[in-house]
């Protein structure tokens, strides 16, 4: 059963993850220390020292190292090493995806999860089948804070993970996905930055072009009423979502991306299936211009697809629906990742074996 509120679903993960460290034999004796976070000591945190342990043995020095080859930015880390925090998306997102980065077929069954037609997956960058905080080096939005020396995820739009692949028809299709974990819903208003910058000019000449992927109901409404659509998009989650709905399309209408043809982008929202308060409108109903999203629905997995002209553009799904149908005997090489994200991670990914 997954009904719970979301301090229930995030308070459950704290105590697996709390469990997971205390009794893991892999992890060392400092590692099952609490550890400080923002100030404030927790059991579901590492020590600072401990901090590369909140990634499975299997994949960390291979994680560790692409990140400072491709100088990518480990939120919530330090010194170039992954967050402490054992509730971390971005440390769950490598955790349960980065082993099918390195194993072409092992990325063909994950791929085949989410898109029955795969032929085979093709590698992105480093030789891997997935790309992580990838980010679109053409600057395709336009974003002013898109700098090519900045470290991958800061000040522009990143894709927590990237999946290139072909398929039976002969396609190139790219799947671009958001990757969520123990996250609530959301009310905060992204519409102006820290900096002062209105969030809102940097997007609209995407959203309300002719060639928008959303539908006219949404960009052309009468009145001021479009306005009211459009700065709904910047509460929440809808804020990461609208950008890269975007993003998707841009590069779809470009038709390549890194120098490489693209038939068709995806972009995927990927959460816990229990966590149900993430997929969450920030609001209940459409009395006010700021909550003109909910006549749609009260959940960004419902309401999202009803507002794109092509609806196959976007896909919600559990991380056990992109995970749990694998099966892992035709993958024994990772038998021992298998256990150890079924203990970590418990109900929300449950390999058959």
């Amino acid at each position: 059963m997954c009904k719970q509120s979301s301090t229930g679903y995030r308070d459950k993960a704290r105590r697996r993850q709390t469990d997971f460290k205390r009794g893991y034999s892999g992890l060392s004796g400092e590692a099952r220390n609490d550890g400080f976070f923002n100030g404030k000591q927790y059991s579901f945190v590492l020590p600072e020292r401990c901090a590369s342990e909140n990634l499975y043995e299997g994949i960390r020095d291979d994680v560790l190292r692409y990140f400072r080859e491709f100088r990518i930015k480990f939120w919530g880390g330090k010194d170039r090493t992954p967050s402490n925090h054992m509730c971390s998306s971005q440390v769950a997102c490598l955790n349960l995806l980065f082993p099918s980065a390195l194993d072409k077929d092992f990325a063909r069954d994950v791929v085949g999860q989410l898109d029955s037609e795969v032929e085979t997956v093709i590698p992105l960058e480093n030789g891997q089948y997935i790309a992580f905080e990838w980010r679109d080096e053409n600057n395709l939005l336009k974003e002013p804070g898109f700098n090519p020396n900045r470290l991958r995820g800061q000040l522009s739009t990143s894709v927590d993970a990237a999946i290139y692949y072909s398929t039976t028809a002969g396609k190139r299709n790219l799947l671009l996905i958001e990757w969520k974990y123990t996250e609530s819903k959301s009310t905060k208003d992204e519409r102006i930055s820290s900096r002062e910058t209105d969030k809102r000019s940097i997007y609209e000449r995407f959203f309300f072009h002719d060639d928008s992927p959303f539908i006219d109901e949404v960009t052309c409404m009468p009145g001021s009423e479009d306005a009211a659509f459009y700065d709904s998009f910047f509460l929440g989650e809808g804020y990461q979502l609208l950008r890269l709905q975007l993003l998707a399309n841009a590069i779809q209408k470009r038709g390549e991306f890194s120098g490489m043809p693209v038939d068709h982008v995806t972009m995927v929202f990927a959460t816990p299936k229990c966590n149900s308060q993430v997929r969450s409108l920030p609001f209940s109903d459409g009395s006010s211009p700021r909550k003109a999203l909910a006549r749609w629905g009260s959940s960004w997995d419902v309401v999202w697809p009803q507002l794109l002209r092509d609806p196959c553009t976007f896909m919600s799904v559990s991380w056990n629906e992109i995970l749990g149908n694998v099966r892992m005997e035709k993958h024994p090489k990772w038998r021992h990742w298998a256990d150890y994200v079924a203990d970590r991670y418990g109900v929300d990914f449950c390999p058959q074996l």
